[in-house]
Formats: structure tokens, sequence, C-alpha cells
């Protein structure tokens, strides 16, 4: 790529948030995959987006298949529709779950055990 092009490319974003190429989406499901119990006030924090765009985003990737909800008394927990398949021609068979634990692994670091997400010690 050209030093104007990358020079073009940096001055578009001066100013603005960081520029990545997952957005907001992938964060939250790489959150609900790390921590489906989570809240959506605290999914909005670890995704450093309002709790709204996370409400909106959750209904987005319910509505797609792409997560389940679960009504956990007064609280909602969600899980991956772990065979719910991408549906993109350049993704070919890859699934959600496979998404999101690759992703995973390379935005937040190697994904806990269900045991250290709930606050339990493991031994």
């Amino acid at each position: 790529m050209s030093t104007a092009m990358m020079e073009k490319i940096r001055s578009k974003y001066d100013g603005a948030d960081e520029f990545s190429f997952l957005t907001n989406h992938a964060f939250v499901l790489i959150q609900i995959a790390r921590s489906p119990r989570a809240t959506l006030r605290e999914i909005a924090r670890k995704t450093n987006v309002t709790e709204r765009t996370v409400y909106k985003i959750v209904r987005d990737l319910e509505a797609a298949g792409y997560i389940v909800k679960h009504r956990d008394g007064r609280r909602n927990s969600y899980s991956l529709n772990e065979n719910a398949l991408l549906g993109h021609q350049l993704t070919g068979e890859l699934t959600v779950a496979q998404l999101a634990d690759a992703l995973g692994a390379l935005a937040l670091g190697p994904r806990r055990s269900s045991a250290s997400e709930d606050g339990s010690a493991a031994s």
C-alpha cells in the first residue's frame, strides 16, 4: 500500500475512536461466548460500548440466530447457537462457535473455564 494511501486512511480516523477490523457485533459475540451469564451492563463495560448499543446488538444477534436468550429468574443469559453458519460465501462452513473461539483467542486472550466465570476457584 502506498504511503499516500496510508496517510489518507490515518487522516480519516484522526480524532476518531481507534479503528478496528472487528465490529461491535463481533466484540459482543465474543463476550457472550466468554461469559454467558453477564448482564448487558457488564457486556457494555467489557466491550466499551453503551448499554443501549449492546441491547440492540444482542437483539440483532438473536434475530439472526447466532445467539439464544434464556430467562434465569429476573435475569437473561445468552448462549451461542454453536451450529449456526455465518452465512457468507467467504466464510464457507464456518460456524458462530468457531468464529467466537478464534476471535476470542486473538482479541481477548485464552477463554477461562466456566468455573472461573462463576467466581468459584478452580483447584
